[in-house]
């Protein structure tokens, strides 16, 4: 039986905030869309209800915090339920968004010392993200908003001084069974601890997978359900023991794509970026992975790699390693594959203790986009000198300049704020955006577009100790294909 706790120090009325968990929430979670749906995307904003799942709670001894960013004009609220593992009781609480901003929960001052899932049930058009801090380590992620039977997650690092912690959060009326299999350089297996495991109806189970691929700087790991659906989401740590120190959320991918964008690469001293490639196939895979610099026009743009990754194994791009690719300068990261399985994919940066960002160092992952949309959200952004928070624009658009503006949704912030930048066609830009938020408010971003774009953000902690990469939420009403970026076999 499921034990609840109200707070009611901290409860506001909720009026018509009813939501029934019988179901996975979403009518799309069965129907295949022409255009890939993002796990994290909003629906536009109206008299409908969302629901939004932060899987994965704080490690022993850091801080959770849930992002909560309300774009419409009107106040509202939201119900904020705690589910830690085990046996321990749930704890709700209903929390007022105003209008044009973002609500902050520190689940530690409702739920108390015990770290667990976060489910948020509140009105159409929110986007959730949530924030995890440990010894001076952070990162920032986007919550999922729908449950699925697979997930995977292709890069995982259990050496010495590491942990790689999945967190499997059932929100429904019903138990899971599932299965974990792990996927090194020589093998493919079910591990007997990781077969058959249940997660009851309305609760959380926390696997740490270096008790079961020990020692490995890379192995990828699916979930997959016998029977239910879930939602289940990787954090992990690493105390600089063997390599840079940081803290990573990588929220699980719920399907293969035929094309994934990471609009935000950069090639720079001390900053190691990769991208990893997992085929959860039984057949052989073929992919093209693309980099297009910033500067620079298509002809002269470095040719793709074109990769084959094996049956239910993976590989790791480094791309500093990379001849073809130059060393240094912003750019975009496209991958892409003809096979109808698809792929799945993450990106990865780590940061030394001397590099070109001025960082201490720090971990970060991106599940980058898998569509675009003309109506983003970046559910909370820190105030920051220049360069030090961003977003990066990319117009994948062959016809149209895609002129954006990009608003801040802070309490007591002029509305009428904003920045506006032109995307030319094919081309990725940075915008700085560290000014449109001021010092201890909480500050989300609402960007609009006059064509599809794709938006990716990218920001430094106060400290300089860790970052956040990763792909903001778009409106899933008004998703499209990532269309077809210019490369070196193209000309304008």
């Amino acid at each position: 039986m499921i034990r609840r706790v109200v707070a009611g120090a901290v409860v506001a009325v909720v009026i018509g905030l009813v939501v029934g968990l019988g179901a996975p929430p979403g009518s799309d979670d069965d129907v295949e869309p022409a255009t890939p749906v993002p796990v994290a995307s909003a629906p536009t904003g109206g008299a409908g209800m969302s629901t939004w799942f932060c899987a994965a709670g704080a490690p022993d001894g850091g801080s959770h915090t849930v992002s909560i960013a309300n774009p419409s004009p009107r106040d509202t609220s939201a119900q904020v339920t705690s589910r830690p593992p085990g046996d321990a009781a749930e704890v709700v609480v209903q929390v007022p968004l105003p209008a044009l901003a973002v609500t902050v929960v520190d689940e530690s001052t409702f739920a108390g010392a015990q770290p667990g899932s976060v489910l948020i049930e509140g009105p159409t058009g929110i986007a959730v993200s949530h924030r995890m801090v440990l010894d001076g380590s952070s990162d920032d992620a986007a919550c999922a908003n729908r449950t699925s039977a697979t997930w995977y997650f292709p890069a995982n690092d259990s050496q010495r001084g590491g942990s790689a912690l999945v967190w499997l959060f059932n929100p429904l009326r019903t138990d899971v069974s599932l299965d974990i299999t792990v996927s090194t350089d020589s093998s493919v297996r079910v591990p007997g601890a990781l077969s058959g495991l249940v997660v009851p109806a309305g609760s959380t189970r926390v696997v740490e997978l270096g008790e079961e691929a020990q020692r490995r700087d890379q192995f990828s790991a699916s979930v997959v359900a016998r029977s239910g659906r879930l939602v289940a989401e990787l954090v992990q740590v690493s105390d600089g023991t063997s390599g840079p120190k940081g803290l990573r959320i990588q929220p699980g991918i719920d399907a293969p794509s035929s094309q994934v964008l990471f609009a935000d690469s950069e090639g720079l001293d001390g900053v190691n970026d990769s991208v990893v490639l997992f085929n959860p196939s039984g057949d052989p895979l073929e992919v093209d992975v693309a980099v297009r610099p910033d500067a620079g026009d298509p002809p002269t743009y470095p040719e793709p790699l074109h990769l084959t990754v094996p049956a239910r194994r993976y590989l790791v791009v480094d791309l500093a390693a990379e001849s073809r690719i130059p060393p240094a300068g912003a750019r975009s990261v496209t991958v892409e594959t003809d096979d109808p399985d698809g792929v799945v994919v993450v990106r990865l940066v780590a940061v030394g203790a001397s590099n070109g960002w001025g960082l201490q160092g720090g971990l970060g992952n991106s599940t980058g986009s898998v569509a675009s949309s003309s109506r983003w959200i970046v559910p909370r952004v820190d105030a920051a000198g220049p360069g030090r928070s961003i977003v990066r624009l990319s117009n994948a658009s062959a016809d149209s300049i895609a002129v954006v503006t990009i608003r801040p949704l802070a309490s007591g912030v002029d509305a009428t704020a904003s920045i506006e930048v032109e995307v030319p066609r094919g081309r990725t830009i940075t915008a700085d955006v560290g000014a449109l938020a001021q010092p201890d408010v909480a500050t989300a971003l609402l960007i609009t577009s006059t064509s599809p774009v794709t938006v990716d953000r990218r920001a430094f902690s106060s400290t300089l100790a860790d970052f956040w990469i990763g792909a903001a939420v778009p409106t899933r009403d008004l998703l499209g294909p990532l269309g077809s970026l210019p490369d070196a076999t193209l000309e304008r």
